[in-house]
C-alpha cells in the first residue's frame, strides 16, 4: 500500500480537481450570481483554465506516474473524439435547459407538463443507444455511428428554430424525438470510438476521461 500511495500522482490529481472545480464555479456564476466581466467570475475562470493547462503540462512532461496516460494526450484522434464528446454534452444539456425555459416561461406551461413534453428526448436517446450499440457490435464498425449521430443531432438542433409559442405538441414530440435519437447515437458512437482508438493498456484511462469530458 505504501508503494501504491507513493506512486500515485497526488499533485496532478489535486491540480486537476481544483482547476476543474474553479472553472465550473466561474461558468456557474457568470451571468447569474455575478456578471461575466466581474472579477469574481474572471478569477475563477482564469484560475481554472490556467490550472488545466498546467495539469496537461505536468502530465505530459514531469509526472512519473501520470493519472492521464501520455499516449492518450498525444493521440490526435482520441483528442478529437474527446472534443466531439464535449460538444455533444454542451448541445444536449444546453437544449434541455433552454427548451425547459421556452416551455415554462414563453409557452407558460406547468412544470409537470414541461417534463412530459421533454420526455421524447429520453424516449429517443435510450432506444437509440441500445440499437446503435447492437449494430456496432454486429457490424464490427463504429465510424458510421458517429456520422449518423452528428447528422441527426445537427438536423434536430437546426429544426428547433421552428419552435414558436403556438407550436403543437405533435410537432414538439417529433423534433425532440429526433434530438434524442441523434444524442443516443453519439453517446454510443463516441464511447466505441474512444475504446477502439485507445491501446489495450490505455482503455481504462481513456474510458474514464471520456466519461469526465461528457
Amino acid at each position: 500500500m505504501r508503494v501504491g500511495l507513493a506512486d500515485f500522482d497526488w499533485l496532478g490529481s489535486c491540480l486537476f480537481i481544483a482547476s476543474s472545480t474553479s472553472l465550473l464555479i466561474g461558468l456557474s456564476w457568470g451571468g447569474h450570481q455575478y456578471p461575466w466581466d466581474g472579477y469574481k467570475t474572471l478569477i475563477h475562470l482564469c484560475l481554472g483554465a490556467g490550472g488545466l493547462l498546467s495539469t496537461v503540462l505536468w502530465e505530459v512532461s514531469l509526472s512519473k506516474e501520470p493519472f492521464i496516460r501520455r499516449t492518450i494526450l498525444r493521440d490526435r484522434s482520441l483528442m478529437t473524439a474527446y472534443l466531439c464528446t464535449l460538444i455533444q454534452g454542451l448541445t444536449l444539456y444546453g437544449a434541455i435547459y433552454y427548451l425547459a425555459l421556452l416551455l415554462l416561461s414563453v409557452q407558460a406551461r406547468q412544470p409537470l407538463n414541461t417534463g412530459l413534453v421533454l420526455l421524447p428526448i429520453g424516449c429517443g436517446l435510450v432506444p437509440a443507444s441500445s440499437l446503435f450499440g447492437l449494430a456496432i457490435s454486429r457490424l464490427g464498425k463504429w465510424r458510421w455511428a458517429g456520422w449518423a449521430g452528428w447528422a441527426l443531432n445537427t438536423l434536430a438542433i437546426g429544426l428547433l428554430i421552428l419552435l414558436r409559442t403556438s407550436t403543437s405538441i405533435v410537432a414538439m414530440v417529433f423534433l425532440l424525438l429526433t434530438l434524442g435519437l441523434g444524442q443516443g447515437g453519439l453517446l454510443v458512437g463516441h464511447n466505441f470510438a474512444v475504446q477502439a482508438l485507445a491501446t489495450v493498456e490505455d482503455v481504462a484511462s481513456a474510458t474514464a476521461l471520456f466519461a469526465f469530458m461528457r
